[in-house]
């Protein structure tokens, strides 16, 4: 689950399941990332989500290294499914 960030908590909040992702990958100024030497800077930080029966969802973030851990987490997670 995850939200738009506002000063009163999440709002616009959607929902998927690991299950249902194929991929997923860091997108740093629209461009896929190597997640082990990501750059330094960058205005667009999105994690992508490729799902399997549904349009990508791109969630947000402010930071690179702290988008770079939660996408390792992620597909780390994601291979129980695999």
């Amino acid at each position: 689950t995850w939200g738009k960030p506002t000063r009163s908590g999440p709002v616009n909040l959607q929902t998927f399941s690991l299950k249902d992702v194929q991929s997923l990958r860091l997108l740093v100024n629209d461009s896929a990332v190597d997640l082990e030497n990501p750059p330094n800077s960058g205005s667009a930080i999105v994690l992508e989500f490729l799902l399997k029966d549904a349009e990508a969802v791109q969630v947000p973030f402010t930071e690179i290294p702290l988008a770079t851990k939660w996408c390792q987490h992620l597909q780390q997670e994601l291979q129980r499914f695999l």
